[in-house]
């Protein structure tokens, strides 16, 4: 697997588009934040929604699209302090909505419809969510650099695979799901992510450096499988990307793969144990 001088440049001026808009929420605080985590759920829905009609399945897109808006802001507002927890309940009757709203449609394979429009804010709302609650779990001066240490680990795990992959890539790590997906790249990825838990403690103290090591190796390791989890729902749809709009890397979903495994995982950590 080599790496061509093109990609790497498209890929290279993408990245520093996405950094820059991240980290403009990320010090502008609650508010800009939780609307790149809308944004972000918004276009990684509708490209489920078009990877699920790819494969002839018909979920229910506006259903999708409300529950994750709805869910996200609900857990931000829950975890600021707007609302008591107790306002999470009106999410039950979720389930039996999208079953009944499915009797009025007139495609095929009714409960697979069901099923897949469940699955998308299981699978891309509720960690989005997570995200964007975590930075309550600190104090709100130490919330952007909580942020901007867990973008730094995702983002040191996906160059450090992708560029030991590309360089000295050999053994496929589960070919059946992700054949360029290397044992070589994720050991580089795992190194990569081990020197910036060592940086993130250095300089951004919020938490300890035993902390930020075990953070990083539960946000490798996770996120590993949500790039898994990733290229298993492209496979069944037989496309290369999850979509076309960020040059060099694909979909959202493609982007944000490895956010979608970890966050939840570091909101739990946060919570028990930092």
């Amino acid at each position: 697997m080599h790496m061509k001088f093109a990609d790497i440049r498209s890929r290279a001026a993408t990245a520093t588009v996405l950094v820059v808009v991240i980290l403009l929420a990320v010090v502008g605080g609650p508010l800009p934040l939780l609307m790149l985590t809308l944004a972000i759920n918004s276009l990684a829905i509708s490209e489920y929604n078009r990877l699920a009609r790819l494969m002839g399945y018909f979920p229910q897109a506006a259903s999708m699209q409300a529950a994750g808006l709805l869910l996200i802001t609900m857990v931000w507002s829950v975890s600021l302090g707007y609302f008591p927890p107790v306002m999470l309940v009106l999410f039950l009757p979720a389930p039996a909505i999208v079953c009944s709203a499915e009797l009025w449609r007139r495609g095929q394979q009714p409960f697979v419809n069901i099923a897949l429009t469940l699955l998308a804010p299981l699978w891309i709302s509720v960690p989005l969510a997570a995200f964007s609650a975590m930075g309550a779990m600190v104090l709100p001066a130490d919330a952007a650099r909580l942020y901007a240490g867990y973008f730094l680990l995702l983002w040191a795990g996906d160059s450090g695979a992708y560029f030991t992959g590309s360089l000295l890539g050999r053994h496929p790590l589960l070919s059946r799901i992700s054949p360029k997906k290397t044992i070589e790249g994720s050991a580089g990825g795992l190194i990569a992510v081990i020197i910036t838990s060592i940086l993130n403690a250095a300089f951004f103290n919020v938490l300890a450096l035993q902390d930020w090591l075990l953070i990083g190796l539960l946000v490798n390791v996770s996120g590993t499988l949500g790039d898994l989890v990733k290229s298993m729902l492209k496979r069944s749809a037989g496309v290369k990307d999850s979509g076309n709009l960020l040059p060099g890397h694909g979909g959202i979903i493609d982007r944000f793969d490895s956010l979608l495994g970890s966050a939840p995982v570091l909101y739990l950590y946060l919570h028990f144990y930092a």
